[in-house]
């Protein structure tokens, strides 16, 4: 009968854990969305002398806005992203495309063939 409580102790330990890693992750999300919320609000508050300086200071800002973002995109109802790949997809004959301040690249990634080039901080993409 010992060895029973024993096991239950170590249930009730591992469930403890396990809350409480649950409880990290969660307020690791809510971390990265506050970070890409106040970067998101000083790019378009301020002139892009301020914004280019923003990330030059800092380069690891890039990382942290691209990573909040997609971490944002996922709670969108769509990713507008996709709605301009779809109106692209009907007229590309008709444009030579650019990616501008592509992210992840992915209309560069699209449209390979009508691509012409990458303008952004970084690309976290090898589309090319």
């Amino acid at each position: 009968m010992v060895k029973n409580k024993k096991k239950i102790n170590k249930n009730n330990k591992n469930d403890k854990n396990n809350k409480n890693v649950k409880k990290m992750e969660l307020i690791k999300k809510r971390l990265i969305g506050s970070r890409f919320r106040y970067i998101n609000e000083k790019l378009y508050k301020n002139n892009s002398e301020m914004s280019w300086n923003l990330f030059n200071n800092d380069p690891k800002l890039y990382t942290i806005y691209h990573e909040g973002y997609r971490n944002q995109i996922i709670k969108w109802p769509y990713n507008p992203i996709n709605k301009i790949i779809s109106w692209l997809n009907k007229h590309k004959e008709y444009f030579n495309i650019g990616d501008f301040g592509c992210g992840d690249a992915l209309i560069a990634k699209t449209f390979k063939k009508y691509f012409i080039t990458v303008l952004g901080h970084t690309a976290n993409s090898n589309h090319q």
